[in-house]
C-alpha cells in the first residue's frame, strides 16, 4: 500500500456504490476537474494519460536517492528494461525519497516522457500548487503510463492497434485480443487512491440493504436481500448459501418486461433513449444514476421524450438508502413506487454533489414540479442469465451492478472487456445495448482484431473515461454461472412506469 505524505487519501464509503467522500477537502470548478486542498493550505488537482520501467541508477540529490535519467535509445515507443523498474518509482513514492526538482526536469525520465506527461496535464487542465504534489503526480502517472503499455502490448490482453474511433456505433467493439487500456483523467491516481474515490473493491463494505423496521445491515459481499424481497448470491469468499426470501409475485411482471421478437443488435442510444454521461464525483450515489438511467429511457420509451431526470432528488429523498454513501437501485424504484410522485427534471433539482442535509428534501421539492410519466408502478428483477437479460435489455434500459474494482476498468479505453466475476461488486451502472463485433465489417480492423458479443453498458465516471463514457462487457464466453463479465448478470432490474390518466 502506498504511504506517502503528499498522497491524496480518500474518505470510506458504503454499498453497491463506487464513490466516497474525500479526507482532504474538495473544490469543484464545475468541469471534470477537481482540486484537492491539503491541511496546511496548499491545493492540487488529480486527473491521468500514458510507460515501461524508466528509471535508471540511484544518484544522491539535496539529500534524497533519486533515480537518475537514463537515455532513451527508442523514444517513440518505451521498452521495459531490466536496470530500471516501476517497482522502484513506487519505492521512492512510499519512502517519499525523491528530488521533486529533479522528478520534474524535462529530461527525468526521458524527454519523450516528460513531453506526454506534460501534454496529458494539459488535456485534462490539471494543475498542482506545490511542487512536491506535482511530482508525486508525475511518478505515479509514470508507474500507470508502464501498466498501459505492458497491457496493450501483450497481444493476448489487448493492442493499441486497430480502431481508433471511440464512437458508440454499432460494431464499435474493435479490440485486438481483448480490450485496450489508454490514459484518461484518473492517470495521477494510484489504483489504491482510484478505489477510494469510488468505494470500489476492498473500499466497499458490501451492498447494503435496509429493514422494514428501517435498520440497515451490511450482507457478505456479493449477496443481498432488498426491500422487495430480491435474492443474490452469497460470498464466493464465504461459500455460503443464496440467501433467499419470500417472494413477492406480481402479475404480469414477464408480459410486461420483456419484448416477443428478441433482435439480435440494440442500441438505446443510438435510439435516443439514454441522455448524457454524468460524472458522479465523490459521491457514492451511482445506485441513483443507474435506476434514473432506467427511468429515463423507459420514460422515453412511452412518451418519446428525453429528459434529464434528477439523481439529487433520489439522494435527499429516498432515506431507505444512504444518498452519497450507497445504495440499491430496487430500493430507488421502491422511494418512487410509494411516494407516487414521480422525478423532478435534473434542470429543476440539480445535482450537488453530495446529500442535502437538515430536510434537504423539504426545501428544495418545493421548489420543482415532478414530470409526467416518471412514476414507477412496480419493478422487475431480472433472472441471472443471458438468455433473461438480453430480451429485458431489448424492452427498455436495464440498472445492472458489477465489479469495477480491477486496476483496467481504471484505464479502460476500447475494446470487449472479458474479465469474468471474480471480485466483489461494488458499482451500479446502466446496461443500455448489446451487439456483436465482426472485424469483418469493421473497416478499420488489423489482422489481430477478435469477433464477439458484448453488452454495452454506461458509466458514470464522465465522458472522458472509457468509450466516451461507455464499456462493453463480454457476453457469451461461457462465464454465466459465476455472474457474468464483471458479475453484470447477478443484480440487473428495470422499472415499470405508471400508467397516467
Amino acid at each position: 500500500m502506498v504511504s506517502s505524505a503528499n498522497l491524496l487519501i480518500a474518505a470510506t464509503a458504503l454499498a453497491t456504490c463506487c464513490c466516497c467522500q474525500p479526507s482532504l477537502s474538495l473544490e469543484f470548478d464545475g468541469s471534470d476537474n477537481q482540486r484537492y486542498r491539503d491541511g496546511d493550505g496548499s491545493s492540487s488537482s488529480s486527473g491521468i494519460v500514458g510507460v515501461g520501467s524508466m528509471i535508471g541508477p540511484l544518484d544522491h540529490v539535496d539529500g534524497a536517492s533519486v533515480p537518475r535519467a537514463k537515455e532513451q535509445h527508442h523514444p517513440t515507443q518505451p521498452t521495459m528494461d531490466n536496470d530500471y523498474s516501476s517497482n522502484d518509482i513506487q519505492l521512492l513514492i512510499e519512502n517519499n525519497n525523491y528530488s521533486p526538482n529533479l522528478v520534474l526536469s524535462s529530461s527525468f525520465p526521458t524527454l519523450e516522457l516528460h513531453s506526454q506527461f506534460n501534454n496529458w496535464k494539459y488535456q485534462h487542465s490539471k494543475s498542482y500548487n506545490t511542487r512536491q504534489e506535482h511530482a508525486h503526480r508525475k511518478l505515479i502517472w509514470l508507474m500507470n503510463h508502464e501498466y498501459i503499455e505492458r497491457h496493450n502490448s501483450n497481444q493476448n490482453n489487448g493492442s493499441s492497434s486497430g480502431s481508433s474511433n471511440n464512437s458508440i456505433q454499432r460494431d464499435g467493439g474493435t479490440s485486438t485480443g481483448g480490450y485496450v487500456l489508454a490514459h484518461n483523467a484518473y492517470s495521477d491516481m494510484t489504483h489504491l487512491e482510484f478505489q477510494q474515490r469510488f468505494n470500489l473493491g476492498e473500499y466497499s463494505p458490501g451492498v447494503v440493504y435496509q429493514r422494514e423496521n428501517q435498520k440497515s445491515r451490511s450482507v457478505d459481499r456479493m449477496s443481498a436481500t432488498t426491500t422487495t424481497s430480491r435474492m443474490m448470491r452469497a460470498s464466493k469468499n464465504t461459500g455460503e448459501n443464496e440467501i433467499k426470501a419470500e417472494a413477492v409475485e406480481e402479475e404480469g411482471n414477464e408480459d410486461e418486461a420483456t419484448v416477443v421478437d428478441v433482435p439480435e443488435y440494440k442500441n438505446w442510444v443510438e435510439e435516443g433513449a439514454v441522455t448524457n454521461v454524468k460524472n458522479q464525483w465523490f459521491c457514492g450515489a451511482c445506485w441513483a444514476f443507474s435506476a434514473v438511467g432506467a427511468i429515463e429511457g423507459a420514460r422515453y420509451i412511452k412518451t418519446g421524450n428525453l429528459t434529464d431526470l434528477s439523481m439529487q432528488q433520489l439522494i435527499d429523498c429516498d432515506f431507505t438508502d444512504f444518498g452519497c454513501n450507497g445504495g440499491l437501485m430496487d430500493q430507488a424504484y421502491q422511494y418512487d413506487q410509494d411516494t407516487n410522485v414521480g422525478l423532478c427534471s435534473l434542470q429543476d433539482y440539480p445535482f450537488a454533489y453530495h446529500r442535502h442535509w437538515f430536510n434537504g428534501c423539504l426545501r428544495y421539492m418545493p421548489y420543482c414540479t415532478p414530470l409526467r410519466d416518471s412514476r414507477v408502478e412496480k419493478f422487475v428483477d431480472v433472472n441471472k442469465t443471458e438468455e433473461d437479460l438480453r430480451p429485458a435489455i431489448a424492452t427498455q434500459p436495464v440498472s445492472v451492478a458489477v465489479s469495477a474494482g480491477l486496476r483496467d476498468w481504471q484505464f479502460y479505453s476500447k475494446g470487449i472487456f472479458g474479465k469474468g466475476c471474480s471480485e466483489e461488486i461494488d458499482h451500479a451502472v446502466l446496461a443500455v445495448g448489446y451487439g456483436h463485433y465482426d472485424p469483418q465489417t469493421d473497416p478499420d480492423a488489423t489482422s489481430d482484431s477478435v469477433e464477439g458479443d458484448y453488452w454495452l453498458i454506461k458509466n458514470s465516471w464522465g465522458e472522458h473515461w472509457g468509450l466516451n463514457g461507455y464499456i462493453q462487457l463480454a457476453r457469451g464466453t461461457g462465464n454465466e454461472a459465476e455472474g457474468g463479465s464483471s458479475c453484470v448478470l447477478t443484480y440487473a432490474s428495470s422499472p415499470i412506469l405508471k400508467v397516467e390518466e
